[in-house]
């Protein structure tokens, strides 16, 4: 109506998880859901999905997180709200530390500031004798995850025979017909799963973080444990991020708790558009 405000929605930037093993396609369905309250992009970051990069010098956070800034650029977007899971979370925090006046807003999920290597062979150790599982033989597994190689057997074998120890089927990534093979990078995944996952550490440096942050999480999965959450949390400050951490949930933790997770979302979305 004449003499009424507008106010446009913010740009909502998601960055898929699983560095080359995965593209954007398994986080549509959630995510979309707030096309209502922001105008929300999926991208394929550089070498994983259909964003094809071969320059194999490319392949680091550092790189990704200049990425989503050129993007941005690119596409004349500012003070975008910049979200990401796991990995696609690593690289929202990268490009928040590199350009820390750019962002509106930072949504993270089931993601880490750096990984313990040893506590997660530890949970993997404790879940498998739980259920009586052959340590030996599966925990050989998990390590090699993270050593390499990473053949199409072990991937398979470590997502049913390790990662479905921790917390419930999740219907939507444990499914694998969602993963198309022919937007798999392996050799990215094995690069980075091998490589810059394990030596990353970013608790020193989100503390001039500048911008809101919301922090979803599960307390189930080795990788995205309790423990590795509460340290994300102490690295932002304190008057900067907000966070819920879900009971009995493994990443995607907001599959698992989807009414609340889009509620405690939306009105995130919101209340940073609302500040201006």
């Amino acid at each position: 109506m004449a003499g009424e405000k507008t106010k446009e929605k913010p740009t909502f930037t998601f960055i898929h998880g699983g560095a080359g093993f995965l593209d954007h396609s398994p986080y549509v369905k959630f995510w979309s859901r707030f096309a209502d309250v922001a105008e929300v992009i999926f991208v394929d970051m550089r070498g994983s999905g259909r964003s094809i990069c071969d320059d194999e010098t490319t392949w680091n956070l550092e790189q990704w997180g200049q990425d989503v800034y050129q993007f941005c650029e690119e596409l004349h977007i500012e003070k975008p709200i910049v979200g990401g899971i796991s990995y696609g979370g690593m690289v929202a925090m990268s490009y928040n530390i590199q350009y820390p006046n750019h962002p509106k807003a930072l949504i993270l999920s089931d993601t880490d500031v750096h990984i313990d290597m040893q506590h997660v062979l530890y949970l993997t150790e404790e879940r498998l004798k739980q259920h009586g599982k052959p340590v030996e033989e599966l925990l050989a597994v998990a390590k090699q995850m993270f050593t390499g190689p990473i053949t199409d057997e072990l991937f398979t074998k470590y997502f049913y025979d390790v990662l479905n120890l921790f917390g419930e089927p999740d219907a939507i990534l444990d499914d694998f017909s969602l993963f198309d093979p022919n937007y798999s990078n392996k050799k990215l995944g094995e690069m980075f799963m091998t490589g810059e996952l394990l030596s990353f550490d970013y608790r020193d440096k989100l503390k001039q973080t500048r911008c809101p942050v919301l922090f979803l999480s599960g307390d189930q999965g080795p990788l995205h444990s309790l423990k590795t959450a509460k340290e994300l949390i102490a690295a932002f400050p304190d008057d900067k991020i907000q966070y819920k951490i879900f009971e009995n949930a493994k990443p995607a933790c907001y599959e698992f708790y989807p009414k609340e997770a889009e509620k405690i979302v939306k009105d995130f979305i919101n209340s940073v558009n609302s500040e201006g």
